[in-house]
């Protein structure tokens, strides 16, 4: 496999941190939710209001985040073609927003 790293502009950066941030903190309050009813006898608390909620907002962050990244993947895709000189399958990361920085794996056969 080859690794290479492109540079993000701080927009798409930024959004995409935002985005990450939010799913992870509706994960945090739904988590802790379902954490303060494990010792409920009974599954009242999936069907409670607060529940209902902020699940529903965890599926609009987690969604909202699924497109944003398909959209920097269709947008990294004629990049890494340019680098790569061909039509190559690969992965990417970025593992700290804060570089601005997008590492691309191109992934073998």
């Amino acid at each position: 496999m080859k690794n290479f790293t492109l540079e993000l502009n701080k927009e798409t950066a930024d959004y995409l941190q935002r985005l990450a941030y939010e799913v992870m903190t509706r994960k945090d309050v739904v988590a802790h939710m379902l954490e303060s009813a494990k010792d409920d006898t009974d599954a009242s608390v999936l069907d409670s209001v607060p529940f209902k909620h902020y699940h529903k907002l965890l599926e609009e962050a987690e969604c909202s985040y699924d497109v944003a990244k398909a959209e920097l993947e269709k947008s990294l895709q004629p990049r890494v073609l340019e680098h790569e000189g061909k039509d190559v399958k690969f992965r990417w990361a970025v593992t700290d927003f804060s570089e601005h920085l997008v590492h691309i794996t191109v992934l073998e056969g």
